[in-house]
């Protein structure tokens, strides 16, 4: 494990920026908690800058909304009644009973492993608006980002 952490330093220290990209792509895309954790860890011990951290963080978790909540849309714009074993017609009436109080559960949803994205591919698949969509995710993107890497600077 030493070893490992001692890798992720020497990598930070040597390829700044592309320190930063990885954490930006991998909070977007892949694994935010973990990637926002060690990235505070890094930012505790001088490797990275805290504030540039925040503002990566905070813009691959917004980047992180947008994206599942726009191939939720994709998803609802399609013609398709049946994906694998899942009914869509069956998923659509279960999700329009959230449709008015989508909001709060984008915002919780944020904080909650694994739920995020289902609930952002739900609103975009029930055509909730960009704006919306926004108005949630922004202050939760940012407690959550924050959170996630002052933990981590502790």
């Amino acid at each position: 494990m030493e070893f490992l952490f001692a890798q992720v330093l020497q990598f930070s220290d040597t390829h700044i920026v592309l320190a930063y990209l990885v954490i930006f792509l991998f909070t977007a895309a892949v694994e935010g908690e973990i990637t926002l954790l060690l990235a505070g860890v890094l930012g505790h011990q001088g490797y990275l800058n805290i504030t540039t951290l925040l503002v990566i963080g905070f813009t691959a978790a917004v980047l992180h909304d947008i994206l599942f909540w726009y191939i939720g849309g994709r998803l609802g714009a399609t013609k398709l009644t049946r994906i694998l074993f899942i009914d869509l017609q069956k998923v659509r009436a279960w999700l329009s009973h959230l449709s008015g109080s989508i909001g709060p559960y984008i915002f919780i949803s944020k904080f909650t492993w694994g739920l995020s994205r289902m609930v952002l591919i739900a609103s975009g698949y029930l055509g909730i608006s960009f704006k919306r969509l926004m108005l949630y995710s922004i202050p939760a993107s940012l407690l959550w980002s924050s959170s996630l890497l002052s933990l981590g600077y502790l």
